[in-house]
Parts: structure tokens; sequence; C-alpha cells
């Protein structure tokens, strides 16, 4: 298990006293739970596509992941996108991988806004050891979700 760096920007954006409401999980129980993404991951009602880059400073990986897995497990629509590439930043995605994200996102946008049909990553997906390898931006015509 890894340690928590009280020096982090997640920790003081959650306990602390920019976002939290400063008291520790015991102590405002109630606060925690409802303003808990993974607990209100029942309330989600439009497909979603997260971002999350492996190096990010704000939002450890594994917290999207528990976020991803929930909405998986409730059947909602939800795709997550991981960049590992580093780059300038740790927030964010720049170069190759801000490129691959802004198709990713108006593919998404072009089907679920405009009705266009949806790329073979978002109706199959793409194995991790297919990674570099196999994009998966062509359009998937004969998937259920163009249906």
């Amino acid at each position: 298990a890894g340690t928590m760096n009280h020096n982090d920007f997640s920790y003081w954006g959650y306990e602390g006293t920019w976002m939290g409401p400063n008291k520790s999980i015991w102590e405002a129980t109630q606060w925690f739970l409802d303003n808990s993404p993974v607990m209100n991951a029942p309330k989600t009602t439009t497909p979603l596509l997260m971002m999350e880059t492996t190096n990010d400073g704000a939002t450890p990986f594994i917290n999207a992941f528990e976020l991803y897995s929930a909405l998986r497990r409730l059947g909602k629509k939800v795709w997550m996108l991981e960049y590992t590439e580093k780059s300038e930043a740790d927030h964010g995605v720049y170069k190759k991988s801000g490129r691959d994200f802004d198709i990713r996102l108006k593919q998404f946008f072009g089907h679920f806004l405009k009705g266009e049909p949806a790329p073979v990553w978002m109706t199959d997906g793409i194995p991790a050891r297919l990674k570099g390898i196999e994009d998966g931006l062509s359009l998937n015509t004969e998937s259920g979700l163009n249906k």
C-alpha cells in the first residue's frame, strides 16, 4: 500500500481547508459520503468520458479507476482514457497525447450529440497489450452502440 503525503494536493484538496470540511472522515463522515463521486455514481445519467494521466499530481490514478469501475459495475455508459506519456506538467495531456485526446473527445461528442457512428475504441475497446499498435479511431458501423 502507498503512503499519504500530507503535503500532496489531493490530501489538502479533500481534507484540508481548500475544498474539504477541514475535518477527518471520522469527524465528518456524512460530508465525505455526500461528496464522494463513487458513492454518487448511481445518480449518473449521461454518458461519461474520463481522461486520466498516470502521473497526475492532483488526482491519483487509482481514484479515477475506482469511479470508472463503479460506473461500469452499475452498467453506466463510461469510457476511460489513460495517458502514460510523461509531459511538462503532471496534470493534463500535451503533444501526442493531447492530439489523441482531442480526436477522441470530438468522436465522443460527435457520437452522442450529433448521432455520428461510434469509433472502435468506444464499441470494442482497446486492450492494453495493443496500446501503441491499434488506436481504434476508425468508425464502427456494425456495433450495437451505433443502432
